[in-house]
């Protein structure tokens, strides 16, 4: 993983998304599986989950991984999500929204063993939904000299060669 590498990953949200989040989450708040009500609120219709938006993010980082699979593979690490930072749910999405998640990898922090990537969720409109930043944990997959964890991971961030 490296500084630089991007991906978008798209998709169309729907109701069924919004409703399966709600039974798969447990959140079945009126504002994301009551069309009905919703149409009588500034909203005008069912919102979906922020939770769900984090969802898609995820999506965006598998894909980033999917699609440098061979240089990751090269440099023998596992790449495990640590977590998500400054998480903001800027505007609402909305059923029929085609949403595009850009995910980019900002930093490698090879003292922490951490890559960390700037993800936004934008609409049709080009509109922003949501953004993150997105930290991977960097571990090596197995030692194959006598070195320091630390050392093995710095060389292979950097993709020295053994």
């Amino acid at each position: 993983m490296k500084v630089g590498m991007r991906t978008t990953y798209r998709r169309r949200l729907e109701q069924v998304d919004i409703d399966g989040f709600a039974d798969l989450s447990g959140d079945t708040n009126r504002n994301h599986v009551d069309p009905e009500y919703m149409r009588t609120t500034p909203y005008g219709g069912t919102i979906a989950h922020g939770a769900l938006m984090v969802a898609f993010m995820t999506g965006a980082a598998h894909q980033l991984l999917e699609r440098n699979s061979g240089e990751i593979a090269l440099a023998d690490l596992i790449i495990v999500s640590y977590g998500y930072d400054r998480v903001r749910f800027v505007r609402a999405a909305r059923p029929g929204d085609d949403l595009s998640i850009s995910y980019e990898v900002v930093e490698i922090d090879e003292d922490d063993h951490r890559a960390v990537a700037d993800v936004r969720v934008t609409n049709q409109r080009d509109e922003v939904v949501a953004v993150a930043r997105h930290i991977s944990k960097l571990s090596p997959r197995a030692e194959a000299h006598p070195v320091s964890e630390s050392d093995a991971v710095r060389s292979r961030i950097r993709g020295d060669d053994d």
